[in-house]
């Protein structure tokens, strides 16, 4: 289970299920959010808008928009079951997966960049760092992941 940003919306994957049922902390109301995406395995609210990303075993992505209510299928960003992931604050979602690589993509589900690694990604997270020059110049955003809970990928 999840909560987005706010903590107006909890996300829930029940055992077996094919669905996400969304909970409005504000309505009081729940609905069932079907994708006819099977097993489930990560899911994630964006940090900068009310959008859930679902990955599954099949290394499929359903991304859900609340406020426009549209279910965006992306079928094949892996071959294998999506594990970790992690939304950057101005949209970029990363995944990890049992097939050893490491996806970026927008918030609309189109591909960036993959990244293969020497072992399936375990976890990851977004930050930002200075860079190297005159305070004026922007941060870089880097991303962290647990490699094989053995190494640590730095990916700028």
């Amino acid at each position: 289970m999840a909560w987005d940003k706010n903590s107006d919306n909890l996300a829930i994957v029940p055992r077996s299920s094919q669905s996400v049922i969304i909970w409005s902390a504000v309505t009081r109301e729940s609905f069932k959010l079907d994708g006819h995406l099977k097993s489930i395995t990560w899911l994630q609210w964006a940090t900068h808008a009310p959008v859930l990303a679902c990955g599954t075993e099949k290394g499929n992505l359903l991304l859900y928009d609340v406020r426009k209510g549209r279910k965006t299928p992306v079928i094949g960003i892996h071959s294998r079951e999506i594990t970790c992931g992690a939304w950057s604050e101005d949209g970029i979602l990363a995944l990890g997966s049992v097939d050893k690589s490491v996806s970026l993509s927008t918030d609309a589900g189109d591909t960036i960049k993959q990244v293969r690694c020497k072992a399936p990604p375990h976890a990851m997270h977004f930050t930002s760092r200075a860079s190297d020059g005159p305070s004026s110049q922007p941060r870089q955003k880097t991303l962290s992941v647990n490699v094989g809970q053995k190494s640590i990928y730095l990916l700028n």
